[in-house]
């Protein structure tokens, strides 16, 4: 058994080789904290570590405005601004 990738950023940073966040977010940042958050519920370990990992970087986090550029330079198709905002709900 693992983590399921599916909805989970690789952090190939493909993306930002093609694309800038108008917003200035560095999302694959974000949502590696948003993968290891994963990780550890997956594996019954602490997330207060990873907790206090995404309260260094909330407040960029919290400038996305669901404009939806992003969607289409990520090679996964994953909804950046939806796992943003999850992201911000667990650990926010």
């Amino acid at each position: 058994m693992g983590v399921s990738t599916e909805n989970t950023c690789r952090e190939c940073t493909h993306c930002l080789e093609k694309f800038a966040c108008p917003q200035g977010i560095d999302f694959p940042e974000i949502l590696a904290i948003h993968t290891r958050y994963k990780i550890a519920v997956e594996f019954n370990q602490s997330i207060e570590p990873i907790k206090e990992m995404y309260q260094e970087v909330r407040e960029e986090a919290l400038r996305c405005i669901s404009c939806n550029q992003c969607l289409k330079w990520c090679e996964y198709d994953l909804d950046i601004p939806k796992l943003l905002d999850e992201t911000h709900r667990y650990l926010g």
